[in-house]
């Protein structure tokens, strides 16, 4: 389900993004939630921090790859999230063999972007903890299966997390 629709998103366009980055919901990660392609890996782990903020089982869905996507339920709703640091964005440049790529799902998925962050978390019990984390981005055909192919996006891939921290 996703959170907003057009009877809620525009009293919350109108406040500060959950991922931190000053600008207001719709100049951030709205756009993403609803459906746009995220320009860059960092604009995309944005939007799925937002995603889990928010509870957005579609855009946590529909951003992670295919080969490594859980079964749903993605979200845990005692998690509360309460902030966001980057730490490091990186992307390399996009080639042909890439977008090539990206048009076959019998590949591996190799980095094209890779984001460093620390996500702060609490949950019902009163516990609270960061979640140090380095995420891999690919890009990966959209249009469902393999084909037809609209046009290569990022997806988040996989990460390495560093520490889940509680206290």
């Amino acid at each position: 389900m996703a959170i907003f629709s057009s009877s809620n998103a525009g009293a919350a366009a109108t406040e500060p993004c959950p991922c931190l980055s000053g600008r207001v919901l719709a100049q951030c990660c709205l756009p993403y939630l609803e459906g746009a392609p995220a320009p860059t890996p960092e604009a995309l782990m944005r939007s799925r921090y937002t995603a889990f903020v928010f509870g957005d089982e579609d855009h946590l869905f529909r951003t992670w790859h295919p080969r490594t996507r859980p079964r749903p339920p993605l979200c845990d709703p005692s998690v509360r999230w309460r902030g966001v640091e980057v730490l490091r964005a990186q992307v390399r440049a996009v080639t042909s063999k890439d977008e090539g790529d990206a048009a076959t799902s019998l590949r591996e998925p190799s980095p094209i972007g890779v984001v460093e962050f620390r996500a702060h978390w609490s949950d019902a019990s009163g516990r609270s903890g960061v979640m140090h984390e380095v995420s891999r981005f690919d890009l990966t055909c959209t249009g469902g299966a393999v084909f037809p192919c609209l046009g290569p996006v990022f997806r988040w891939f996989s990460a390495v997390v560093f520490s889940v921290l509680g206290h």
